[in-house]
């Protein structure tokens, strides 16, 4: 499955948040990358059309994490929010678009993760 990977990060002190935003890159993506204690980080990703987009989120096993996939709208479109930090969500793509994608800590320390995109 071919999408436009979003890659280059930008960090925000606000509220816990940081991003990740864009250069293209056709094929799957994997970012590694920590998340502070309740903390949230954000990263946008485009999927093709037609296509299912599939979300893996692997934590280091020290917290709870959740992830929440929103296409362009702002419409959650899929979720994981199981009781460990290992997620995996799909979701079909109707049309080509960006979404956002984050991975909430629900714990009281940090967590190191692998996003994959695909």
């Amino acid at each position: 499955m071919k999408k436009i990977i979003l890659l280059v990060a930008l960090a925000a002190s606000v509220l816990g948040v940081s991003s990740t935003f864009a250069s293209p890159i056709l094929g799957p993506g994997t970012t590694v990358a920590t998340v502070q204690a309740h903390g949230t980080q954000v990263y946008y990703d485009d999927f093709r059309g037609g296509e299912l987009g599939i979300v893996t989120l692997d934590g280091d096993g020290a917290t709870d994490l959740d992830v929440y996939v929103y296409d362009q709208s702002g419409r959650l479109v899929a979720q994981g929010i199981g009781l460990t930090d290992y997620e995996r969500v799909t979701f079909f793509v109707n049309q080509t678009q960006r979404y956002r994608i984050e991975v909430r800590n629900l714990g009281s320390t940090w967590n190191q993760f692998i996003l994959m995109t695909d």
